[in-house]
């Protein structure tokens, strides 16, 4: 059964008897309509059992198949709606018989370029300057049903404005922030997200875009919802210079986070790494409740910031030379110095130094994604003799083991 979706469940077993209604029933109330669903299933399902669905999950292409009067469901707390660029919004449904809360979601997706479909499913073309989309922000209504928001990819201003129309967001992710072509409507944008009370309390926001982050617009908006952060997460690869100092003037007031994760690479030739290192260093940083901050530059001036460990992915460039990989508490064979997620490892070694067999067992401790790349420019071994001695080792200890 687990294997059916909500319609066919109830076309299959409802009104067989009362066990299976009472299954049925139980299932129905978080309710999946996949898209190649007829809309003639669609409503006689829902004339057997519209009062149990509490939860609805369609795609934005249903819509056409589904008459307002079917949303008008008596028990319904939320929708799930899923949009064709992996864009993901739950609502909540305060009152049942707002038939437009859908239509009003879809509008804001869409002055916020995130949904380019209009109401006959053609897609929009229409582009708006920065300065018309602020204007049009400033003269759209809020729509306070938005509580959820995971979207694929987005520019800064698009970010803000979504901030600014959903003030009831619970939870965002960005996949793929980029930047924006133009800053000047921020601070109107800004204005806005300012006045709404703070409800996030997680936030999510990934970069891996070759286009420079700009870091201070970012913590701007979190300084937005700290009063109501308790996870966040930051993983940006190419921003402009990031310093302890910096981040903790942005986190350190958000007193309800819990969970703080971050990763952030940036080109700096200037940087000293040790004035840099000692800013991670405060009484704040230092704290027991604060995660280990790892700082290194790589061999082509690429600085690296991130906390430990690291559940984010990406692609990082690594120092080869781990004399250049510092830790403003704990120490490199600590276990909390590893990353999870990261599959691809770039290490840049411009001194062209041997390879080391206790480097490539350091590679083997700290990175635990499965199906890991490993890219260096450079890669003579100190001693290739030792090297295959225990490779042999290793493959005949594993044959041994097998033909036992």
């Amino acid at each position: 059964m687990e294997y059916l979706s909500s319609p066919d469940l109830v076309q299959a077993f409802y009104g067989l008897n009362h066990r299976f209604n009472s299954i049925v029933i139980k299932s129905v109330r978080h309710f999946n309509i996949p898209n190649d669903t007829p809309s003639t299933s669609i409503v006689d399902c829902m004339s057997y059992i519209s009062h149990f669905i509490e939860v609805i999950y369609f795609d934005v292409e249903l819509l056409s198949k589904l008459s307002s009067s079917i949303l008008l469901l008596s028990n319904l707390r939320s929708i799930f709606l899923h949009c064709s660029n992996k864009t993901t919004v739950k609502l909540n449904i305060q009152d049942p018989s707002n038939v437009d809360v859908v239509s009003s979601c879809l509008n804001i997706l869409r002055l916020c370029n995130i949904y380019s479909q209009d109401d006959e499913n053609e897609t929009n073309d229409e582009e708006l300057t920065e300065e018309d989309q602020a204007e049009r922000v400033r003269n759209t209504l809020p729509c306070s049903a938005i509580v959820r928001l995971s979207i694929e990819n987005c520019d800064e201003q698009d970010l803000f404005a979504l901030c600014a129309l959903a003030p009831n967001l619970t939870s965002l992710r960005i996949d793929e922030l980029s930047s924006s072509s133009d800053d000047s409507s921020f601070n109107t944008i800004f204005e806005l997200i300012s006045k709404s009370s703070s409800h996030l309390t997680r936030l999510y926001i990934s970069s891996d875009v070759n286009d420079v982050i700009d870091f201070n617009w970012i913590g701007k908006l979190i300084g937005c919802y700290q009063s109501s952060l308790e996870q966040l997460k930051l993983n940006i690869r190419r921003t402009n210079r990031i310093e302890g100092s910096q981040l903790q003037k942005i986190f350190e007031p958000c007193e309800r986070l819990k969970n703080l994760d971050f990763a952030f690479q940036f080109l700096d030739e200037a940087m000293n790494i040790l004035s840099a290192l000692a800013q991670f260093q405060s009484e704040w940083w230092m704290d027991a409740r604060r995660a280990p901050v790892l700082l290194f530059r790589s061999g082509d001036n690429y600085i690296f910031i991130g906390s430990m460990p690291s559940i984010l992915p990406g692609v990082f460039k690594f120092s080869s030379d781990l004399r250049n990989w510092r830790l403003n508490k704990e120490k490199l064979d600590s276990p909390l110095i590893r990353f999870t997620a990261i599959k691809h490892i770039v290490f840049v070694n411009n001194n062209d130094q041997p390879i080391t067999f206790n480097f490539i067992q350091f590679i083997s401790r700290i990175f635990h994604a499965k199906k890991q790349i490993i890219s260096m420019g450079y890669w003579e071994f100190d001693s290739s003799l030792k090297l295959l001695e225990k490779v042999c080792t290793t493959c005949y200890s594993e044959s041994h083991l097998n033909e036992r």
